[in-house]
């Protein structure tokens, strides 16, 4: 997506420097960091992991807090994918956390592990839980499952606890469907150009590697011949 005419801004810069000037509520954070995971989601599905999650290196397109975009990723080593997606979201957790209590630029990673209660009473009171078992425990869960999965566990708890009123009637929840939860309609946007560009580029290196690659292996095997051919006929 092309957004030079776009008022897009980073996330440093949108949560007013790193949140010091506590211009963005719990509910704006809240929804950029949904729609940050979706779109986190979104690239390691597509096989691509994030290599920066530096605030000034995410922007919000447009402004929009649905417009999420990590300038930063690159081709995923299938070998150890599931570590990386885990580490992933455990890099983006700290992110988040460090956002919320205004204390990403001296957050040790040491030091959240071992004393998270102490960050946890700043954090929204609905995502303390999946906080601690991203930090403590290396869950490796992304916040948009844990969000649908608590809507649902709340909304059962909700039935059982109203279940005596007969004038209540309660409906399903409708599923969350799998694009839903990469936000794929504005990220196939967002990333689509910029993926495809890095697809073209890593073929564009590999023919260059093959093109200087192939003089080589040539030279090779003409002078192994030679040499067999001088054996052959000593």
């Amino acid at each position: 997506m092309k957004d030079k005419s776009l008022n897009t801004v980073n996330l440093f810069e949108w949560t007013g420097l790193d949140g010091v000037m506590f211009t963005r509520s719990e509910e704006e954070l809240r929804e950029v960091f949904l729609n940050e995971d979706k779109s986190m989601r979104y690239l390691h599905e597509e096989g691509y992991c994030i290599d920066s999650f530096d605030p000034r290196d995410i922007d919000l397109v447009d402004g929009s807090t649905n417009l999420i975009r990590f300038n930063k990723f690159s081709k995923m080593n299938t070998i150890n994918k599931q570590d990386t997606i885990d580490r992933d979201i455990f890099i983006n957790a700290c992110l988040q956390i460090g956002l919320y209590t205004h204390t990403l630029s001296s957050l040790n990673e040491k030091y959240l592990v071992n004393n998270y209660d102490e960050f946890s009473k700043y954090l929204p009171q609905s995502d303390v839980a999946y906080y601690k078992g991203i930090i403590q425990r290396n869950a490796g869960v992304y916040l948009c499952d844990f969000a649908v999965e608590k809507r649902n566990r709340d909304y059962k708890d909700l039935q059982r606890e109203l279940s005596d009123d007969k004038d209540i009637k309660f409906e399903e929840l409708s599923p969350v469907s799998d694009d839903s939860l990469i936000n794929k309609e504005v990220n196939d946007l967002i990333y689509g150009e910029l993926i495809k560009q890095k697809k073209s580029r890593r073929f564009g290196d590999t023919a260059y590697v093959y093109t200087l690659l192939l003089p080589t292996v040539l030279l090779t095997l003409g002078i192994l011949i030679c040499i067999i051919i001088y054996i052959a006929s000593i």
